[in-house]
Formats: C-alpha cells, structure tokens, sequence
C-alpha cells in the first residue's frame, strides 16, 4: 500500500522563504478527511451520511454512501466494504478502520483516535461531489461533515488567476507504506510513474502534483516537485496531492508554500 493526502492547513506565513508575507503554507499526507472530532475508548458514535459521488470515468456513474452492491475487492481500501461507500478510520488510519455507509452505530469504540472519513474507491482522485455526514457522539447533538468524493486525495489551496506568475516550494517526508517502511521527498521517485494505477502517469512516482479547477479532468493534472514557477491558463482553486497509486494509508506530510510573483 502506498500514499495519498490529507486535510489542508491554510495560514499566512511571515518572511519565509520567499522574503514576503503574502504565502500560504498546506500540509499534504494521508489521504482521509479529517473531521477534527476525537473518539475515547468506550465512545458510542452513530453516522448518518446522504449525497453522491460521481466516481469518474467515461460513463458518469455515481454513487449513494452505501455503494454499489458487491464488495470492492482487491486495490481498494476496504477491500470487504462495499465499492464507493463511505468508510472511516480512527487514529490509525492504516489499521482501524470500519465500513459506515448511509446509517452506522458504532456501540464502543474499542481504540481512542482522531475521526477520519474517506470513500471506498482504488482511484479517488477524479472523484467529484461528496457525502454529507451527521456525526453524533454518546447521544450528544450531531455534527455534520462534508467528505469530498476524492476522500481527501486533494488538499485545496488558494484561488489562483489565469496569466498570474506562481511559485511553489516545498519540503518535508512522507512514509509510502508497505512492509519496507519506504519514503519520499516531494521529488519523488526517480522512476516514472507508468501504469493506470498512478494519478499522474510520467511523473516522478511519490512526487507533489497539483491541478486546478476540476479534479476530474486528469489532462489538468501536472508536476510541482520540489520547487515550481508556473502561470496557470485558467483560474480556480490550487489542489495539491502526491502522485500515488494507493493514496490512503501514508504518514508524514510535505509542506507546501505557495506565492504570487
């Protein structure tokens, strides 16, 4: 299993490294929505979730939070849930995490950890729409948490305007996963990403990627690396993710800063 990203951490960074203010810094790593809200051992928690997903590809399919009827499978994950459900994890996104779909009660949280939410898809990052989850714990008042259809595989930064100079530094470590315990930098790789399987094929396998606007369009996607001018042809929202074929069981983050020229 490899990266992805996670929820984005906006703020104005004073005389950094580019010798003004006007910056905006993000972080990129695991790739759930963090929902800010920590369970204890013990907790009961029911989620209620509606909305739809429009999972990509040429035939514009969708789907509800309970998913499509069979298992996913193999190269999804939750391979035992069902396809383009809502899942979630807690604390430790590799390991603890649990199937929802549109009504779930989880009765005794047996681990304490932060509330992630994702969607159960091998390719999240074409993935537009999303699910709206009410969340309530031990009985209390619901909170409700929009969970974008690529499961936080894109990290939104600043609205960027057409023929307007750009650049974009980054630093920072993420672990890919597996039992090799592997890294990368926001270089990524040396090998090219080549098969379908990666969200940016050609690319630096691991690397920083972005797009801008629609994330379902993937001839938007292109390449940051480690360090970035660019002049963007249309304007919209910069989304940063990590050029990766599984993008949700990672750690670390890289940190990006983003400025006008």
């Amino acid at each position: 299993m490899r990266g992805g990203l996670a929820a984005a951490v906006l703020a104005a960074t004073p005389k950094n490294i580019f010798g003004h203010a006007d910056v905006q810094t993000i972080e990129v790593g695991p790739s759930w929505y963090n929902t800010g809200i920590e369970l204890k051992v013990g907790d009961k928690m029911s989620v209620k979730a509606s909305g739809i997903v429009d999972i990509g590809g040429m035939y514009d399919e969708v789907s509800g939070p309970d998913g499509w009827k069979e298992a996913a499978g193999d190269g999804y994950v939750m391979p035992e849930a069902k396809r383009y459900s809502l899942i979630g994890a807690i604390g430790n996104v590799k390991e603890n995490r649990i199937p929802l779909g549109s009504d779930a009660v989880l009765k005794n949280a047996e681990v304490a950890g932060r509330l992630y939410l994702g969607v159960n898809d091998h390719d999240p990052w074409n993935n537009k729409g999303g699910y709206v989850a009410a969340i309530t714990l031990n009985d209390g008042t619901p909170v409700k948490k929009f969970v974008p259809g690529h499961g936080g595989f894109w990290v939104p930064a600043l609205a960027v305007e057409a023929g307007k100079k750009y650049v974009i530094e980054a630093t920072g470590e993420i672990d890919i996963g597996g039992a090799k315990k592997e890294k990368s930098t926001p270089k990524g790789w040396d090998a090219a990403a080549k098969d379908q399987g990666y969200s940016l094929g050609g690319a630096p396998r691991y690397g920083l990627i972005a797009c801008v606007g629609d994330n379902s369009k993937l001839d938007q996607y292109f390449y940051v690396g480690d360090r970035l001018e660019f002049t963007p042809k249309s304007s919209g929202a910069l989304k940063f993710g990590v050029n990766d074929h599984c993008p949700w069981d990672n750690t670390g983050a890289y940190k990006v800063s983003i400025a006008k020229k």
